[in-house]
């Protein structure tokens, strides 16, 4: 899997330091050159906060010392009480940065190999093993965009009224048969004409973003027929119908948009 951006890249999402707060005995330590198989100590320390949570017992306090902390993610803790709170604190002077996502430390370029070999500013870079698909990615602090769609004015011109040019506009949807994603019926999206291509490469990595009115869905295409985008699961909409005519959508890492628009700052995942 490659990461292929009209400029650089590196990937931190999801940033948060840590500030000193609480006290109590400190337990055990965290440090991202540690181990969770480690005991914990300042001499071994864990390498999660995971661990480091789920680790204290009322009354404790966990330090994590300073550095990146990337692929985090706590999913349960130890429970402290009103008067023996646990507490998760840096260690003194230290700065540790919490991220969910993963450091990607390497690219190459400029100058992509391939289908990409046209674009002159293009740069890429191997995903780390396991990485499972994303959607968000930070460069020099600043969430870079993924490959979108051409402006509505440029295709149908269904835009959205008086708003922003980007946004499409579909037409409504429905429930289909069962079909090659799916073994049990699922939503639909119907479009204007010239909105939607008639085929993507790798048609199940481009995405539907939905702005529902309050809530924003994501879901990617299974197939195209015509008119409507079949798609690979279950939605969030579903009653009244899947979609409603005149919601307003986008379409996200195309490669065909990557290559035709090939705006500076936007990423597409191969």
């Amino acid at each position: 899997m490659r990461f292929l951006a009209a400029l650089g890249m590196v990937g931190l999402v999801g940033l948060l330091p840590l500030t000193a707060a609480g006290q109590g005995t400190v337990s055990f330590y965290a440090a991202p050159g540690g181990s969770d198989s480690n005991p914990g100590t300042l001499e071994a320390p864990f390498a999660s906060l995971a661990k480091l949570c789920q680790s204290l017992s009322a009354g404790q306090t966990g330090e994590m010392l300073g550095g990146l902390y990337t692929g985090q993610s706590v999913t349960s803790c130890a429970w402290g009480t009103g008067g023996k709170p646990i507490t998760i604190t840096n260690y003194p002077g230290a700065t540790p940065v919490i991220s969910a996502g993963a450091l990607m430390a390497g690219r190459s370029g400029p100058g992509c190999p391939g289908v990409y070999s046209s674009l002159s500013n293009c740069y890429y870079a191997t995903v780390p093993s396991g990485l499972p698909k994303f959607e968000a990615l930070w460069y020099n602090g600043v969430r870079r965009s993924r490959a979108r769609n051409a402006p509505c004015t440029a295709l149908s011109g269904n835009c959205v009224p008086g708003g922003n040019d980007d946004y499409l506009v579909m037409t409504g949807g429905s429930y289909s048969t069962a079909d090659a994603c799916n073994s049990a019926p699922a939503a639909t999206m119907t479009f204007y004409t010239g909105d939607v291509r008639n085929s993507y490469y790798n048609e199940n990595d481009v995405e539907i973003i939905d702005f529902m009115t309050f809530l924003v869905q994501r879901e990617r295409i299974c197939s195209i027929r015509g008119n409507t985008i079949n798609f690979t699961g279950t939605l969030i909409d579903y009653t009244p119908g899947p979609f409603a005519s005149g919601r307003k959508y986008l379409i996200e890492n195309s490669r065909e948009d990557f290559l035709a628009n090939n705006a500076p700052g936007t990423w597409h995942l191969d």
